[in-house]
């Protein structure tokens, strides 16, 4: 368990020195407008059509580590292409590191809820270390950009290599099923409604969440504030979210996985408010700690109620579709909305009015559609 805490650890790390800045870094080359729009839904649009493939191929192997490892290897050359490369090259970079991103995550998560079996509440406390790893890349490549002009690509770089070295020997999950093929474990899953229900608000639940982790760090500048406040409020969202994740487990036995999965998206509704109409450095950064339980109930609860609805020989392939909702076409949604609304609105604050609607919308669905059902056979 502490080579997948370690490996969470690089490969979050990884995510909170690369999306925070992504968008600025990509403008700073000469990546702009609809080039630049297309640039910020690649991994999203990765996500949706080689996420789920990634996340079948290891249910195949029975979880095997050298699937993750295979993914890791493609996330790690994706980054040197994309921390190195000048001018528009970069996007190639973009899409080799999306394409190892979108498996990495969702395998790493397959992995734990697989090696915890029964005891799979303790999630939490094995991917708090990725929020510690994002927490601590987010603040140190905003210090290396503005104190250093160092790109906090190269940190990502260094933290994919990693990853990499810390997938080296992962073991098989403990599953002994025979191997699962892709359409048919697809279908299967996709006849759960209620766990549809669970895929589309966190859809847009984290539609919302990714147009404040792609273009908060522009609107920070668009007020005439340093980068350090950008990092600053992603190190305390993070900071909140890593005491929920490791409260985890004893918010899911007091609270429950429905229960606690609707008060991560109900607690977010307030923050977008005030993160459209608040200038203030110092508010600014101390509404984002409402991150921490926005997304960290969230995602606890989102993965104990996947892993509830889909058979055990299925975790990899639930997983992947939880990652394809989320990182897939959340983020596909709220990167095309956000950057589209950075072009059309005057005040960059208001694309967060966009964060609301879309969580507005996660609400209602939820409330409707998530109603006490018995758990699916394993």
């Amino acid at each position: 368990m502490k080579r997948l805490s370690w490996a969470t650890f690089a490969s979050i790390g990884a995510l909170g020195a690369t999306y925070p800045f992504l968008a600025l870094e990509l403008r700073g080359r000469g990546v702009t407008g609809w080039l630049l729009t297309a640039a910020m839904i690649a991994s999203p649009l990765l996500r949706l059509t080689v996420g789920p493939a990634w996340g079948a191929w290891s249910d195949r192997r029975e979880g095997s580590g050298h699937v993750v490892l295979a993914a890791a290897v493609c996330m790690a050359l994706g980054a040197v292409w994309l921390a190195g490369a000048p001018g528009l090259l970069v996007l190639g970079g973009v899409i080799l590191h999306g394409i190892g991103r979108v498996g990495v995550d969702p395998l790493l998560d397959g992995l734990i809820v697989r090696t915890l079996g029964a005891d799979r509440e303790r999630y939490g406390r094995v991917r708090l270390w990725g929020s510690v790893g994002f927490l601590l890349s987010v603040y140190a490549g905003g210090a290396l950009s503005e104190h250093y002009d160092i790109s906090p690509l190269w940190l990502a770089a260094a933290l994919s290599l990693g990853l990499v070295v810390s997938c080296v020997g992962l073991p098989r999950s403990t599953g002994t099923t025979a191997p699962v093929e892709l359409l048919p474990a697809l279908r299967e899953l996709g006849r759960d409604r209620y766990l549809g229900a669970v895929l589309a608000v966190s859809a847009l639940h984290f539609a919302g969440i990714s147009i404040y982790d792609s273009y908060f760090a522009i609107h920070v500048e668009n007020l005439g504030l340093p980068r350090s406040v950008a990092g600053a409020a992603f190190a305390l969202g993070v900071l909140v979210e890593v005491g929920v994740l490791r409260a985890g487990g004893w918010l899911l036995q007091r609270v429950g996985a429905r229960r606690l999965f609707l008060l991560g998206v109900l607690i977010s509704l307030p923050r977008w408010v005030l993160t459209a109409t608040i200038s203030d450095p110092w508010l600014l950064v101390g509404v984002q700690a409402i991150h921490g339980i926005g997304f960290g109930a969230f995602w606890v609860a989102a993965i104990e109620l996947v892993s509830e609805r889909a058979p055990r020989r299925l975790q990899s392939s639930a997983q992947g579709l939880l990652g394809a909702a989320v990182g897939g076409v959340g983020s596909l949604t709220g990167n095309l909305l956000g950057s589209r609304g950075l072009e059309f609105f005057e005040d960059s604050g208001q694309i967060f009015w966009i964060s609301l609607v879309l969580c507005g919308l996660a609400a209602v669905v939820a409330l409707l559609g998530l109603r006490p059902r018995p758990v699916a056979q394993t």
